[in-house]
């Protein structure tokens, strides 16, 4: 019997405080994705600084070549890459972002060039 069942299949009919707070902080993560200039988005774009900031999100990342310090953009970070891959619809081969991909390593660590980047270079 599941708690989070309806009391008719047997449930309690409560709330699964793990997928609440998943998808709370997934949705606030749509506010990270906004062009305006909030204070708070400074620790983010801080913490994510050698990986492109908000352009991690993008990438076809593993969280563990990510050194995090917060727990609680560590876990934000494992959730999208998780949704990510749940919801895809297409092959893991189409993630053909080279920065920041697990798939592509230079002496075991991923890579990531701003300038490269920044002359539009993304992709293979």
């Amino acid at each position: 019997m599941a708690a989070v069942n309806d009391p008719k299949y047997g449930g309690l009919d409560l709330i699964d405080l793990e997928m609440y707070v998943k998808s709370s902080r997934l949705a606030w993560l749509g506010k990270i994705f906004l062009e305006d200039l909030s204070p708070w988005k400074a620790y983010i774009n801080y913490l994510l600084e050698d990986f492109g900031g908000v352009f991690l999100f993008s990438c076809n990342y593993n969280v563990k070549d990510c050194k995090i310090n917060s727990t609680f953009y560590r876990e934000l970070l494992q959730w999208w890459a998780d949704l990510r891959i749940a919801f895809s619809t297409k092959p893991s081969i189409s993630y053909n972002i080279i920065w920041n991909n697990k798939d592509i390593k230079i002496d075991r660590k991923t890579i990531y060039y701003s300038n490269y980047i920044k002359a539009g270079v993304s992709s293979f």
